[in-house]
Protein backbone atom coordinates (compact mmCIF):
# COMPACT_ATOMS: atom_id res chain seq x y z
CA UNK A 1 0.00 0.00 0.00
CA UNK A 2 2.57 2.55 0.62
CA UNK A 3 4.10 1.31 -2.65
CA UNK A 4 1.09 2.52 -4.39
CA UNK A 5 0.68 6.04 -2.51
CA UNK A 6 4.20 6.75 -3.00
CA UNK A 7 4.00 5.56 -6.61
CA UNK A 8 0.61 7.84 -6.82
CA UNK A 9 2.75 10.89 -5.54
CA UNK A 10 5.52 10.45 -8.15
CA UNK A 11 2.88 10.68 -10.85
CA UNK A 12 0.43 13.43 -9.50
CA UNK A 13 3.95 15.28 -8.73
CA UNK A 14 5.13 14.87 -12.34
CA UNK A 15 1.83 15.51 -13.86
CA UNK A 16 1.66 18.70 -12.16
CA UNK A 17 5.08 19.58 -13.20
CA UNK A 18 5.31 18.06 -16.85
CA UNK A 19 2.44 21.02 -18.24
CA UNK A 20 4.71 23.96 -16.57
CA UNK A 21 8.09 22.52 -17.86
CA UNK A 22 6.84 22.03 -20.79
CA UNK A 23 5.40 25.68 -21.40
CA UNK A 24 8.85 26.91 -21.85
CA UNK A 25 9.94 25.51 -25.52
CA UNK A 26 13.12 27.79 -26.08
CA UNK A 27 15.52 30.19 -23.89
CA UNK A 28 17.79 31.94 -25.56
CA UNK A 29 20.30 34.14 -24.25
CA UNK A 30 22.22 36.95 -25.94
CA UNK A 31 23.31 40.44 -25.70
CA UNK A 32 26.26 42.97 -26.80
CA UNK A 33 29.00 45.04 -25.40
CA UNK A 34 30.42 48.19 -26.95
CA UNK A 35 33.14 50.22 -26.31
CA UNK A 36 33.93 53.79 -27.42
CA UNK A 37 36.83 55.74 -27.64
CA UNK A 38 35.75 59.88 -28.31
CA UNK A 39 37.27 62.99 -29.50
CA UNK A 40 35.53 66.01 -30.11
CA UNK A 41 36.92 69.97 -30.57
CA UNK A 42 34.87 72.81 -30.78
CA UNK A 43 31.55 71.35 -30.54
CA UNK A 44 30.04 75.25 -29.58
CA UNK A 45 31.61 76.73 -32.60
CA UNK A 46 33.65 78.94 -30.11
CA UNK A 47 32.08 82.09 -29.11
CA UNK A 48 32.75 84.48 -26.79
CA UNK A 49 32.38 84.21 -22.91
CA UNK A 50 29.44 86.31 -22.78
CA UNK A 51 27.39 83.52 -24.06
CA UNK A 52 24.86 82.34 -21.44
CA UNK A 53 25.20 78.71 -23.07
CA UNK A 54 28.99 79.21 -22.57
CA UNK A 55 30.38 75.40 -21.22
CA UNK A 56 27.01 74.15 -21.14
CA UNK A 57 26.53 71.72 -24.41
CA UNK A 58 24.55 68.96 -23.56
CA UNK A 59 21.14 69.67 -23.04
CA UNK A 60 20.36 66.76 -20.66
CA UNK A 61 23.48 66.67 -18.43
CA UNK A 62 25.29 69.90 -19.13
CA UNK A 63 26.30 70.59 -15.60
CA UNK A 64 28.00 67.69 -15.19
CA UNK A 65 29.93 66.80 -18.86
CA UNK A 66 29.07 70.40 -20.59
CA UNK A 67 32.33 71.45 -22.53
CA UNK A 68 33.51 74.46 -20.33
CA UNK A 69 35.03 77.41 -22.36
CA UNK A 70 38.23 79.00 -21.92
CA UNK A 71 38.59 82.83 -20.76
CA UNK A 72 38.43 84.38 -24.45
CA UNK A 73 35.38 82.15 -25.62
CA UNK A 74 37.00 79.47 -27.16
CA UNK A 75 35.49 75.89 -26.49
CA UNK A 76 37.56 72.95 -24.98
CA UNK A 77 38.37 69.85 -26.08
CA UNK A 78 36.77 66.46 -24.67
CA UNK A 79 38.43 62.91 -24.96
CA UNK A 80 36.58 60.51 -23.06
CA UNK A 81 35.44 56.82 -23.24
CA UNK A 82 31.82 55.53 -22.87
CA UNK A 83 30.54 52.22 -22.56
CA UNK A 84 27.05 50.45 -23.24
CA UNK A 85 26.11 46.61 -22.19
CA UNK A 86 23.23 45.17 -22.91
CA UNK A 87 21.78 41.42 -21.92
CA UNK A 88 18.88 40.20 -23.22
CA UNK A 89 17.22 36.98 -22.36
CA UNK A 90 14.08 35.74 -24.85
CA UNK A 91 12.05 33.23 -24.30
CA UNK A 92 9.47 30.89 -26.49
CA UNK A 93 6.43 28.94 -24.64
CA UNK A 94 4.50 27.35 -26.26
CA UNK A 95 0.59 28.59 -28.01
CA UNK A 96 2.98 31.24 -29.82
CA UNK A 97 3.52 33.48 -26.30
CA UNK A 98 7.08 34.64 -26.11
CA UNK A 99 8.53 36.95 -23.73
CA UNK A 100 11.91 39.06 -24.02
CA UNK A 101 13.85 41.13 -21.32
CA UNK A 102 16.50 43.39 -21.94
CA UNK A 103 18.66 44.85 -19.24
CA UNK A 104 21.31 47.70 -19.98
CA UNK A 105 24.29 49.96 -18.25
CA UNK A 106 25.33 52.75 -20.49
CA UNK A 107 28.08 55.18 -18.86
CA UNK A 108 31.13 57.22 -19.73
CA UNK A 109 34.23 55.98 -18.34
CA UNK A 110 35.60 58.70 -17.04
CA UNK A 111 34.59 60.03 -14.40
CA UNK A 112 32.75 63.36 -14.42
CA UNK A 113 34.38 66.71 -15.41
CA UNK A 114 34.08 69.62 -12.71
CA UNK A 115 34.94 73.43 -13.24
CA UNK A 116 37.41 74.40 -10.98
CA UNK A 117 36.43 76.86 -8.83
CA UNK A 118 32.86 76.22 -8.74
CA UNK A 119 29.86 74.65 -6.47
CA UNK A 120 30.05 71.54 -8.03
CA UNK A 121 33.67 70.97 -6.66
CA UNK A 122 33.05 67.39 -4.80
CA UNK A 123 34.92 64.96 -7.15
CA UNK A 124 32.55 61.95 -5.92
CA UNK A 125 28.93 63.36 -6.18
CA UNK A 126 27.08 63.90 -9.55
CA UNK A 127 24.93 66.53 -9.34
CA UNK A 128 22.00 67.86 -11.33
CA UNK A 129 21.78 70.52 -13.85
CA UNK A 130 21.00 73.86 -12.78
CA UNK A 131 17.97 74.49 -11.61
CA UNK A 132 16.77 70.91 -11.28
CA UNK A 133 16.29 71.05 -7.97
CA UNK A 134 17.53 67.47 -7.39
CA UNK A 135 19.51 66.24 -4.56
CA UNK A 136 23.27 65.01 -5.33
CA UNK A 137 23.45 61.22 -5.66
CA UNK A 138 27.06 59.42 -5.84
CA UNK A 139 28.44 58.37 -9.12
CA UNK A 140 29.15 54.91 -8.51
CA UNK A 141 25.27 54.52 -8.00
CA UNK A 142 24.77 56.45 -11.19
CA UNK A 143 27.08 55.29 -13.42
CA UNK A 144 26.58 51.08 -13.07
CA UNK A 145 22.92 51.20 -12.16
CA UNK A 146 21.46 48.81 -14.51
CA UNK A 147 17.85 50.07 -16.25
CA UNK A 148 15.48 47.89 -18.06
CA UNK A 149 15.49 48.82 -21.81
CA UNK A 150 12.95 46.14 -23.08
CA UNK A 151 10.48 43.87 -21.47
CA UNK A 152 7.13 42.81 -23.34
CA UNK A 153 5.01 40.18 -23.73
CA UNK A 154 4.35 39.14 -27.43
CA UNK A 155 1.27 36.21 -28.43
CA UNK A 156 1.02 35.88 -32.44
CA UNK A 157 -2.18 34.54 -33.77
CA UNK A 158 -3.68 35.78 -30.87
CA UNK A 159 -7.55 34.51 -31.50
CA UNK A 160 -7.40 35.57 -34.49
CA UNK A 161 -4.11 34.00 -36.80
CA UNK A 162 -2.68 37.34 -38.84
CA UNK A 163 -2.41 38.77 -35.67
CA UNK A 164 -0.11 39.70 -32.94
CA UNK A 165 -0.40 41.75 -29.90
CA UNK A 166 2.87 43.02 -28.02
CA UNK A 167 2.39 44.16 -25.08
CA UNK A 168 5.43 46.68 -22.55
CA UNK A 169 8.79 48.26 -23.24
CA UNK A 170 9.84 47.70 -26.75
CA UNK A 171 11.08 49.30 -29.74
CA UNK A 172 8.60 50.60 -32.52
CA UNK A 173 9.57 51.52 -35.78
CA UNK A 174 7.11 52.23 -39.01
CA UNK A 175 9.56 52.19 -42.57
CA UNK A 176 12.48 53.72 -42.25
CA UNK A 177 12.37 55.89 -39.10
CA UNK A 178 11.69 59.05 -40.07
CA UNK A 179 8.83 60.10 -37.51
CA UNK A 180 8.52 56.65 -35.75
CA UNK A 181 12.27 54.76 -34.60
CA UNK A 182 13.31 55.83 -31.39
CA UNK A 183 12.13 57.25 -28.38
CA UNK A 184 15.14 59.68 -27.67
CA UNK A 185 13.20 62.32 -27.27
CA UNK A 186 11.85 61.55 -23.61
CA UNK A 187 15.04 60.90 -22.10
CA UNK A 188 18.17 58.88 -24.33
CA UNK A 189 19.86 58.82 -20.45
CA UNK A 190 17.68 58.35 -17.83
CA UNK A 191 20.95 57.48 -15.51
CA UNK A 192 22.49 60.68 -16.14
CA UNK A 193 25.65 59.02 -16.86
CA UNK A 194 26.39 60.02 -21.06
CA UNK A 195 28.12 62.23 -22.09
CA UNK A 196 26.79 62.15 -26.36
CA UNK A 197 23.21 61.34 -25.99
CA UNK A 198 22.94 60.42 -29.28
CA UNK A 199 24.88 56.89 -28.75
CA UNK A 200 22.29 55.87 -26.09
CA UNK A 201 20.79 52.43 -26.71
CA UNK A 202 17.36 53.75 -24.58
CA UNK A 203 15.06 53.94 -27.61
CA UNK A 204 12.27 51.95 -26.57
CA UNK A 205 8.33 52.85 -25.90
CA UNK A 206 6.40 51.98 -23.09
CA UNK A 207 3.02 50.65 -25.48
CA UNK A 208 0.98 47.96 -26.67
CA UNK A 209 1.09 47.34 -30.34
CA UNK A 210 -1.16 45.43 -32.61
CA UNK A 211 -0.08 43.92 -36.03
CA UNK A 212 -2.15 42.50 -38.57
CA UNK A 213 -0.06 40.13 -41.57
CA UNK A 214 -2.34 39.51 -44.38
CA UNK A 215 0.65 39.17 -47.41
CA UNK A 216 0.71 41.23 -48.95
CA UNK A 217 -0.92 43.91 -46.94
CA UNK A 218 -0.38 44.87 -42.73
CA UNK A 219 -1.49 46.71 -40.50
CA UNK A 220 0.71 47.76 -37.60
CA UNK A 221 -0.85 50.17 -34.47
CA UNK A 222 0.20 51.53 -31.68
CA UNK A 223 -0.59 53.28 -28.41
CA UNK A 224 2.15 54.36 -25.77
CA UNK A 225 2.91 56.41 -22.81
CA UNK A 226 5.40 58.74 -23.50
CA UNK A 227 5.44 60.51 -19.94
CA UNK A 228 3.30 59.81 -17.12
CA UNK A 229 3.20 62.96 -15.01
CA UNK A 230 1.35 63.06 -11.39
CA UNK A 231 -1.53 60.01 -11.33
CA UNK A 232 -4.20 61.71 -10.31
CA UNK A 233 -3.71 64.93 -12.69
CA UNK A 234 -4.15 64.85 -16.38
CA UNK A 235 -0.31 65.82 -17.05
CA UNK A 236 0.54 62.75 -19.31
CA UNK A 237 2.36 62.38 -22.52
CA UNK A 238 0.47 59.87 -24.94
CA UNK A 239 1.24 58.57 -28.80
CA UNK A 240 -0.58 56.13 -30.92
CA UNK A 241 0.37 55.31 -34.08
CA UNK A 242 -1.52 53.49 -37.28
CA UNK A 243 0.81 52.55 -40.74
CA UNK A 244 -0.66 50.75 -43.30
CA UNK A 245 1.29 48.99 -45.91
CA UNK A 246 1.84 46.89 -48.93
CA UNK A 247 4.49 44.76 -50.74
CA UNK A 248 4.68 43.98 -54.61
CA UNK A 249 6.88 41.66 -56.16
CA UNK A 250 6.95 43.50 -59.30
CA UNK A 251 10.19 45.85 -58.98
CA UNK A 252 10.53 44.94 -55.15
CA UNK A 253 7.93 48.09 -54.78
CA UNK A 254 6.91 48.60 -51.10
CA UNK A 255 4.60 51.89 -49.83
CA UNK A 256 3.03 52.91 -46.51
CA UNK A 257 0.60 55.11 -45.60
CA UNK A 258 0.77 56.15 -41.72
CA UNK A 259 -1.02 58.65 -39.18
CA UNK A 260 1.06 58.91 -36.05
CA UNK A 261 -0.09 61.69 -32.74
CA UNK A 262 1.53 63.07 -29.85
CA UNK A 263 -0.87 64.16 -26.77
CA UNK A 264 0.93 66.22 -24.92
CA UNK A 265 -0.55 67.48 -21.30
CA UNK A 266 2.41 67.66 -19.31
CA UNK A 267 3.80 70.86 -16.97
CA UNK A 268 7.13 71.77 -17.52
CA UNK A 269 9.48 73.49 -15.26
CA UNK A 270 11.71 76.26 -16.43
CA UNK A 271 14.22 78.19 -14.39
CA UNK A 272 14.01 81.80 -14.20
CA UNK A 273 16.53 84.18 -15.68
CA UNK A 274 15.89 88.03 -14.78
CA UNK A 275 12.10 87.26 -14.59
CA UNK A 276 11.10 88.46 -10.80
CA UNK A 277 7.47 89.33 -11.48
CA UNK A 278 5.77 86.48 -11.84
CA UNK A 279 4.18 86.20 -8.38
CA UNK A 280 2.85 82.86 -7.41
CA UNK A 281 3.73 81.36 -11.09
CA UNK A 282 7.00 81.34 -9.03
CA UNK A 283 8.02 77.80 -7.63
CA UNK A 284 10.97 76.67 -5.25
CA UNK A 285 14.42 77.16 -6.60
CA UNK A 286 13.77 79.76 -8.28
CA UNK A 287 11.51 78.21 -11.36
CA UNK A 288 8.66 79.11 -13.25
CA UNK A 289 5.88 76.65 -13.85
CA UNK A 290 4.54 76.57 -17.68
CA UNK A 291 1.32 74.30 -17.99
CA UNK A 292 0.28 73.80 -21.35
CA UNK A 293 -0.98 71.32 -23.91
CA UNK A 294 0.53 70.32 -27.08
CA UNK A 295 -1.40 67.68 -29.56
CA UNK A 296 0.56 66.91 -33.30
CA UNK A 297 -0.91 65.19 -35.85
CA UNK A 298 1.25 63.52 -38.85
CA UNK A 299 -0.32 62.04 -41.75
CA UNK A 300 2.57 60.41 -43.94
CA UNK A 301 3.45 58.16 -47.05
CA UNK A 302 6.34 56.58 -47.99
CA UNK A 303 7.45 54.10 -50.87
CA UNK A 304 10.07 52.50 -52.28
CA UNK A 305 11.08 50.81 -55.88
CA UNK A 306 13.56 49.05 -57.36
CA UNK A 307 13.05 50.01 -61.38
CA UNK A 308 16.21 47.53 -62.20
CA UNK A 309 18.50 45.27 -59.61
CA UNK A 310 21.51 47.99 -59.57
CA UNK A 311 18.80 51.45 -58.69
CA UNK A 312 16.57 51.88 -55.49
CA UNK A 313 14.20 54.72 -55.45
CA UNK A 314 12.23 56.05 -51.93
CA UNK A 315 10.63 58.31 -51.07
CA UNK A 316 8.44 60.06 -47.86
CA UNK A 317 6.08 63.24 -47.47
CA UNK A 318 5.24 64.04 -44.07
CA UNK A 319 2.05 66.54 -43.16
CA UNK A 320 1.81 67.93 -39.58
CA UNK A 321 -0.88 70.21 -37.98
CA UNK A 322 -2.63 70.60 -34.36
CA UNK A 323 -2.81 72.98 -31.81
CA UNK A 324 -0.49 74.09 -28.78
CA UNK A 325 -1.48 76.36 -26.21
CA UNK A 326 0.89 77.69 -23.32
CA UNK A 327 -0.14 79.75 -19.88
CA UNK A 328 2.74 81.46 -18.55
CA UNK A 329 5.92 83.02 -19.79
CA UNK A 330 9.49 80.53 -20.18
CA UNK A 331 12.09 82.26 -18.78
CA UNK A 332 13.83 83.23 -22.05
CA UNK A 333 11.51 84.72 -23.56
CA UNK A 334 9.98 82.12 -25.84
CA UNK A 335 6.33 82.46 -24.76
CA UNK A 336 4.41 85.41 -23.98
CA UNK A 337 4.54 86.36 -19.96
CA UNK A 338 0.70 87.53 -20.27
CA UNK A 339 -2.30 85.91 -21.21
CA UNK A 340 -2.23 82.25 -23.21
CA UNK A 341 -0.60 81.83 -26.13
CA UNK A 342 -2.13 79.44 -28.52
CA UNK A 343 -1.36 78.74 -31.89
CA UNK A 344 -2.17 76.04 -34.66
CA UNK A 345 0.40 73.82 -36.03
CA UNK A 346 0.91 73.60 -39.72
CA UNK A 347 4.56 72.14 -40.98
CA UNK A 348 5.71 69.61 -42.91
CA UNK A 349 8.89 67.41 -44.06
CA UNK A 350 10.24 65.36 -46.84
CA UNK A 351 12.64 62.74 -47.64
CA UNK A 352 13.83 61.80 -51.40
CA UNK A 353 16.26 59.48 -51.76
CA UNK A 354 18.10 57.64 -54.97
CA UNK A 355 21.08 55.05 -54.96
CA UNK A 356 22.62 53.00 -57.91
CA UNK A 357 25.31 50.02 -57.59
CA UNK A 358 28.30 51.17 -60.01
CA UNK A 359 30.07 47.82 -61.27
CA UNK A 360 32.18 49.25 -63.80
CA UNK A 361 35.01 49.73 -61.72
CA UNK A 362 37.48 47.52 -59.26
CA UNK A 363 35.62 47.83 -56.48
CA UNK A 364 31.38 48.13 -57.24
CA UNK A 365 30.30 51.39 -55.16
CA UNK A 366 26.89 52.24 -54.02
CA UNK A 367 26.53 56.06 -54.71
CA UNK A 368 23.88 57.66 -53.20
CA UNK A 369 21.48 60.92 -53.35
CA UNK A 370 19.06 62.58 -50.26
CA UNK A 371 17.33 65.68 -49.94
CA UNK A 372 15.57 66.20 -47.00
CA UNK A 373 13.54 69.11 -46.21
CA UNK A 374 11.91 70.63 -42.58
CA UNK A 375 9.33 72.90 -42.35
CA UNK A 376 10.20 76.03 -40.37
CA UNK A 377 8.13 78.96 -39.23
CA UNK A 378 8.75 82.60 -40.45
CA UNK A 379 9.96 84.94 -37.31
CA UNK A 380 7.02 87.32 -39.07
CA UNK A 381 4.24 84.32 -38.76
CA UNK A 382 1.62 85.27 -35.66
CA UNK A 383 -1.06 82.40 -34.71
CA UNK A 384 0.47 79.94 -36.27
CA UNK A 385 3.68 77.86 -36.35
CA UNK A 386 5.18 76.03 -39.47
CA UNK A 387 8.24 74.48 -37.19
CA UNK A 388 8.50 71.27 -38.27
CA UNK A 389 8.49 68.38 -34.90
CA UNK A 390 10.65 65.65 -35.38
CA UNK A 391 8.16 63.25 -33.35
CA UNK A 392 10.06 59.77 -32.70
CA UNK A 393 12.35 60.19 -35.16
CA UNK A 394 14.88 57.13 -35.27
CA UNK A 395 16.94 58.24 -38.85
CA UNK A 396 19.65 60.34 -38.75
CA UNK A 397 21.38 61.55 -41.72
CA UNK A 398 24.71 63.46 -40.48
CA UNK A 399 26.94 62.85 -37.17
CA UNK A 400 27.19 66.27 -35.82
CA UNK A 401 24.45 69.01 -37.59
CA UNK A 402 21.33 67.21 -36.83
CA UNK A 403 21.73 66.76 -32.76
CA UNK A 404 22.69 70.47 -32.47
CA UNK A 405 19.82 72.18 -30.77
CA UNK A 406 18.55 68.54 -29.78
CA UNK A 407 21.37 67.31 -27.88
CA UNK A 408 23.98 69.99 -28.33
CA UNK A 409 24.05 74.28 -27.82
CA UNK A 410 25.59 76.02 -29.72
CA UNK A 411 27.48 79.50 -28.67
CA UNK A 412 25.00 81.27 -31.58
CA UNK A 413 21.82 80.76 -31.40
CA UNK A 414 20.06 78.72 -34.55
CA UNK A 415 16.96 76.70 -34.94
CA UNK A 416 17.76 72.52 -34.07
CA UNK A 417 18.94 70.30 -36.92
CA UNK A 418 15.62 68.78 -36.87
CA UNK A 419 13.44 71.49 -38.44
CA UNK A 420 13.75 74.70 -40.31
CA UNK A 421 15.97 73.10 -42.62
CA UNK A 422 17.01 72.01 -46.17
CA UNK A 423 19.53 69.15 -46.24
CA UNK A 424 21.24 67.89 -49.35
CA UNK A 425 23.75 65.02 -49.31
CA UNK A 426 25.38 62.50 -51.19
CA UNK A 427 27.19 59.35 -50.57
CA UNK A 428 29.24 56.17 -51.45
CA UNK A 429 29.84 52.67 -49.81
CA UNK A 430 31.99 49.92 -50.84
CA UNK A 431 34.49 47.40 -49.90
CA UNK A 432 38.34 47.90 -50.07
CA UNK A 433 39.83 45.19 -52.42
CA UNK A 434 35.94 43.07 -52.62
CA UNK A 435 36.52 42.46 -48.86
CA UNK A 436 32.99 41.76 -47.58
CA UNK A 437 34.23 42.22 -44.20
CA UNK A 438 35.72 45.99 -45.11
CA UNK A 439 32.61 48.72 -45.62
CA UNK A 440 33.36 52.14 -46.12
CA UNK A 441 31.06 54.87 -45.99
CA UNK A 442 31.83 58.15 -46.79
CA UNK A 443 28.45 60.98 -47.24
CA UNK A 444 28.93 64.78 -47.62
CA UNK A 445 26.04 66.81 -46.50
CA UNK A 446 25.24 70.54 -47.38
CA UNK A 447 22.89 72.65 -44.94
CA UNK A 448 20.43 75.78 -45.00
CA UNK A 449 17.50 77.24 -43.46
CA UNK A 450 14.29 76.83 -44.85
CA UNK A 451 12.59 79.97 -42.90
CA UNK A 452 13.89 83.70 -42.94
CA UNK A 453 16.84 83.53 -40.32
CA UNK A 454 18.05 86.29 -38.07
CA UNK A 455 17.94 89.85 -39.44
CA UNK A 456 21.33 90.33 -40.86
CA UNK A 457 22.30 86.54 -40.99
CA UNK A 458 22.50 84.03 -44.35
CA UNK A 459 20.47 81.26 -45.21
CA UNK A 460 23.95 79.02 -45.31
CA UNK A 461 24.45 76.92 -42.33
CA UNK A 462 27.41 74.48 -43.10
CA UNK A 463 28.70 71.66 -44.59
CA UNK A 464 29.41 68.49 -43.31
CA UNK A 465 31.75 65.60 -44.26
CA UNK A 466 31.39 62.12 -42.33
CA UNK A 467 33.76 58.88 -42.80
CA UNK A 468 33.59 55.51 -41.48
CA UNK A 469 35.57 52.44 -41.80
CA UNK A 470 33.96 49.20 -40.25
CA UNK A 471 36.06 45.78 -40.28
CA UNK A 472 33.82 42.59 -38.85
CA UNK A 473 36.90 41.01 -37.48
CA UNK A 474 34.35 37.96 -36.79
CA UNK A 475 30.96 37.66 -36.90
CA UNK A 476 30.65 38.16 -33.46
CA UNK A 477 33.32 41.03 -33.36
CA UNK A 478 32.99 44.36 -35.10
CA UNK A 479 35.67 47.45 -35.25
CA UNK A 480 34.56 50.61 -36.55
CA UNK A 481 35.91 54.24 -36.74
CA UNK A 482 33.79 57.47 -37.69
CA UNK A 483 35.12 60.82 -38.27
CA UNK A 484 33.18 63.92 -38.83
CA UNK A 485 33.61 67.83 -39.91
CA UNK A 486 31.18 70.25 -39.60
CA UNK A 487 32.15 73.66 -41.53
CA UNK A 488 30.14 76.81 -40.66
CA UNK A 489 28.69 78.69 -43.33
CA UNK A 490 27.76 82.29 -43.35
CA UNK A 491 25.25 82.41 -41.28
CA UNK A 492 28.09 82.49 -38.74
CA UNK A 493 29.51 85.16 -40.09
CA UNK A 494 27.29 87.92 -39.18
CA UNK A 495 28.20 90.23 -36.69
CA UNK A 496 25.18 90.87 -34.99
CA UNK A 497 24.07 89.56 -31.85
CA UNK A 498 20.38 88.00 -32.45
CA UNK A 499 17.68 87.84 -29.94
CA UNK A 500 15.58 84.69 -29.65
CA UNK A 501 12.53 85.14 -31.55
CA UNK A 502 9.69 84.59 -29.22
CA UNK A 503 7.50 83.67 -31.95
CA UNK A 504 9.72 80.92 -33.31
CA UNK A 505 9.18 77.36 -31.74
CA UNK A 506 12.25 76.21 -33.18
CA UNK A 507 14.00 78.39 -31.40
CA UNK A 508 13.26 76.50 -27.94
CA UNK A 509 15.90 74.49 -28.05
CA UNK A 510 18.18 76.79 -28.28
CA UNK A 511 19.46 80.74 -26.35
CA UNK A 512 21.38 83.80 -27.84
CA UNK A 513 24.79 84.55 -27.64
CA UNK A 514 27.04 87.05 -28.47
CA UNK A 515 28.55 87.20 -31.90
CA UNK A 516 32.28 86.93 -31.33
CA UNK A 517 32.88 83.30 -32.30
CA UNK A 518 36.10 82.25 -33.89
CA UNK A 519 34.25 79.88 -36.17
CA UNK A 520 36.33 76.94 -35.83
CA UNK A 521 35.57 73.77 -37.89
CA UNK A 522 34.14 70.98 -35.38
CA UNK A 523 35.69 67.66 -35.25
CA UNK A 524 34.98 64.28 -33.98
CA UNK A 525 36.63 61.05 -34.07
CA UNK A 526 35.00 58.27 -32.54
CA UNK A 527 36.77 54.65 -32.52
CA UNK A 528 33.99 51.45 -31.36
CA UNK A 529 34.56 48.06 -30.74
CA UNK A 530 31.59 45.91 -30.58
CA UNK A 531 30.88 41.97 -29.53
CA UNK A 532 27.41 40.14 -29.76
CA UNK A 533 26.82 36.92 -28.34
Amino acid sequence: MRKWIILLSVVMVFAVALPAFAAVQNVKVSGDITLRGLMRRNMTLGGSSGSVLQGDTDTYDGARFGIVGDTDGASSNQDWFMSTVRLRVDADLTDNVSGRVELMNQRDIDPPYYEEGSQYTDPNMIYPAAGQGQNPRTAANQQYQVILSEAYIQAKEFFYDPLTITAGRQKIQFGDGFVVGANQLTGPDPTESLTADEFSAFTGFDAIRAQFDWAPYSLDMFYAKIKEGIVDRNDDTNAFGVNFSREWDVYSAEADVYVVGLIDNAIYSHPLQGLNNLGSRVLDNGRARLEGTEQVYAIGTRGSIKPFDRLKLNGELVFEFGEEAYEIASPMGYYFVNGTRTQDICAFATDLRGEYLVNEVPWPVTVGGEYVMYSGEDRSEKGDSGAYRPMFRGKFHSAIREYQGWFYHLDLSTTPGYTNEHQAMIDATFHPFNNPDVTVFSRYLNFWLFAQPSPGRDYHLGQEVDLKLSYDYTEDLTLSLLGAWFFPGAYFEATDSPVANIDNLANTNVLSGVDEAKHDNITEIVGSVKLSF
